[in-house]
């Protein structure tokens, strides 16, 4: 699939718009995120295993598909036992993986006291580092986690699990919230101070079509407080 035929003209102000400064040349557009085989797919050939070299290459990958900016993620090691089995997309992965949602890694307090909790200064900022040294000019960084605060209680807990601990160990569940907000708290302040970064992205899954994944009153107790400390990370 070839790149699309269009005169890449980069300039990060077009998304600062959408908070009432100015108006935009044209309509600015982002993504959450792009599979790569997606990417893969549009490129014709795979990303180099060189770090710093795929990070060139998804630069010119955002430039020349005319997005203004690069997605630079920011990975915080906290393991998993995902599920997984063949992939049997039109585009596939070698696997594909997803959370267990009947049991977690952490369902209980000595769950809690075991798991290998990383320390804020274990997290690594190299891909950062990288997508900055890659930057077309006229381009900024968007920073992205490894999801949100209440997508990675849950997914570390498991739904299940999570569900009922919301009311058999409310406790446990809050010392999980303050964990994985530490974490990315301090994660997102650390993106924000870096003078490549325009802007930040939170996503975090909170519902699907007919609910919310926890009640409004739980939402309100563990999620909201923590979503807001991140949203006033300053750029």
């Amino acid at each position: 699939m070839p790149y699309p035929a269009i005169e890449p003209s980069p300039d990060f102000r077009r998304l600062e718009t959408v908070l009432r400064r100015g108006i935009p040349d044209r309509v600015p557009f982002i993504e959450l995120y792009i599979d790569e085989p997606v990417m893969v797919a549009i490129r014709g050939t795979p990303f180099s295993e060189d770090p710093e070299e795929r990070a060139r290459e998804m630069a010119q990958l955002y430039l020349r598909l005319g997005y203004d900016y690069v997605s630079g993620g920011v990975r915080i090691p906290l393991p998993r036992r995902d599920l997984s089995a063949a992939d049997t997309a039109a585009l596939p992965l070698a696997a594909r993986a997803w959370v267990n949602e009947g049991r977690g890694t952490i369902e209980t307090w000595e769950d809690f006291q075991r798991y290998p909790w990383p320390k804020p200064e274990q997290i690594d900022y190299s891909a950062l580092e990288w997508a900055a040294a890659a930057l077309p000019e006229g381009m900024k960084i968007i920073g992205e986690g490894p999801g949100g605060v209440l997508e990675n209680v849950m997914w570390l807990m498991g739904y299940e699990p999570f569900s009922y601990a919301i009311a058999d160990e409310p406790e446990l569940v809050e010392a999980m919230f303050d964990r994985i907000g530490e974490l990315l708290l301090h994660m997102f302040d650390t993106m924000a101070s870096h003078e490549a970064v325009g802007a930040l992205c939170l996503g975090d899954d909170m519902g699907f079509k007919t609910s919310t994944m926890i009640s409004p009153e739980a939402l309100r107790k563990y999620v909201f407080p923590w979503q807001r400390r991140l949203a006033e990370a300053e750029i």
